[in-house]
């Protein structure tokens, strides 16, 4: 393996598994005041909106990098040190799944992150509510079937 190929291989990084609280912004005025109930924490830097007809046109939340605008449908996710910032949907899809509720003594040891999300199938629709009774069932039979394994 020459040098290159070496360092290459060195700056690879896989994410640390965390839990973290997100809520995704659907855009509108009611969505900006529930995230602001939820998030106290939670700095506006800017804003423009109008509450008399619900529209908010444009939403900056304070970040560690000073500031980040808030589109539609991004999620804004309080960090691990309560730090707070927005995530594009498609980002956070490719990131996240939901948190296990089932205590970490009936995880199997066997069964990686990448699996878990793959069991829950997360998507942050309506359809993932609806299905949601569904997949804790499929969650709980492959935490059984890795029991019995």
């Amino acid at each position: 393996m020459s040098p290159t190929e070496q360092m290459r291989e060195a700056l690879r990084f896989t994410k640390k598994p965390v839990t973290i609280d997100a809520i995704q912004w659907d855009g509108s005025l009611a969505g900006f005041d529930a995230i602001h109930a939820a998030f106290p924490a939670l700095e506006t830097c800017a804003s423009t909106l109008n509450r008399s007809t619900g529209a908010v046109y444009h939403w900056r939340i304070r970040t560690l990098e000073d500031g980040h605008v808030v589109s539609p449908g991004d999620w804004i996710i309080r960090g691990v040190k309560g730090e707070f910032y927005p995530c594009k949907p498609d980002i956070f899809e490719a990131t996240y799944c939901p948190a296990l509720t089932a205590p970490a003594a009936e995880v199997p040891e066997a069964m990686g992150d990448e699996r878990i999300c793959e069991l829950w199938s997360w998507s942050a629709t309506s359809e993932a509510e609806r299905t949601a009774t569904t997949q804790q069932h499929a969650f709980a039979r492959a935490i059984e079937a890795a029991k019995e394994a």
